[in-house]
């Protein structure tokens, strides 16, 4: 049974399975490759002498699992550095040379580790997927029922931070600034506003609430993505538990 250690676990068998088919699905440029790199050929070289070899059918199911792999890898790092600004402002004096304050800083990256959370999670899905659909769909009458269970709590987060038409989750009210007039209208704002004091920017009252709500953003979105990260890495060691019975699709259609 294969070692079950998250993502990057599952991303390693990926590369392992990846390379096994093109080493067993074109020879002569696996050995000639073999060859320029015993006698140390020069890099340019052997990209020169080695494309022509290649028939751009080598990597076959492999190549759309290694894409979207290295797409989740890509929101992971997006997550990671949006928490790492959002929780580290700037000196004064160089938001001031930027023309950002506190507030838009805050404001723009609880965004960004917003929409990157999800991305995260859509690519996690959509990952599982087209493996199940590779590995498991041709040899087991189950397999999109163990698919949908794979993926019952990445799912779950998800959608909370989607939402649905009628009540925008998290992501949507920041991708179109709903957050912002969403409190105005909780706070009956606007009437305020329209009679009494119409210079009043709401824009920068929404920003101000930014920086007052900043502590408690800061530890959600750090909870948050702990929990997440940990589902998703859940996920992929279920996920290569249930591929360790199955043989390699290299394998299948050799």
């Amino acid at each position: 049974m294969a070692q079950a250690d998250g993502f990057e676990g599952f991303r390693q068998c990926l590369l392992r399975g990846a390379k096994q088919a093109v080493l067993s699905r074109n020879p002569p440029w696996a050995e000639a490759l073999a060859q320029m790199l015993q006698d140390g050929t020069d890099l340019n070289e052997m990209l020169d002498r080695l494309r022509p070899l290649l028939r751009g059918d080598e990597l076959g199911e492999w190549q759309p699992l290694l894409e979207t792999a290295d797409r989740c890898r890509d929101c992971l790092r997006a997550v990671h550095t949006a928490v790492r600004l959002f929780h580290n402002v700037p000196p004064d004096e160089y938001l001031a040379a930027c023309g950002v304050s506190v507030g838009e800083w805050t404001h723009y990256h609880m965004g960004k580790w917003t929409i990157e959370m999800h991305a995260l999670l859509e690519r996690v899905d959509q990952l599982v997927k087209q493996t199940c659909r590779i590995f498991l769909k041709r040899g087991d009458s189950s397999w999109q029922a163990t698919q949908d269970s794979l993926l019952t709590e990445v799912r779950k987060m998800r959608h909370k931070l989607g939402g649905t038409r009628r009540r925008p989750g998290m992501r949507v009210r920041h991708a179109h600034g709903l957050g912002y007039f969403d409190a105005i209208e909780d706070e009956k704002l606007w009437e305020f506003h329209v009679v009494a004091f119409p210079d009043v920017d709401l824009v920068e009252w929404g920003l101000a609430q930014a920086v007052q709500f900043r502590e408690r953003w800061g530890k959600q979105i750090v909870i948050m993505t702990a929990n997440a990260l940990r589902e998703v890495d859940g996920t992929f060691d279920r996920l290569t538990t249930e591929l360790s019975w199955q043989p390699l699709p290299s394998q299948a259609s050799a």
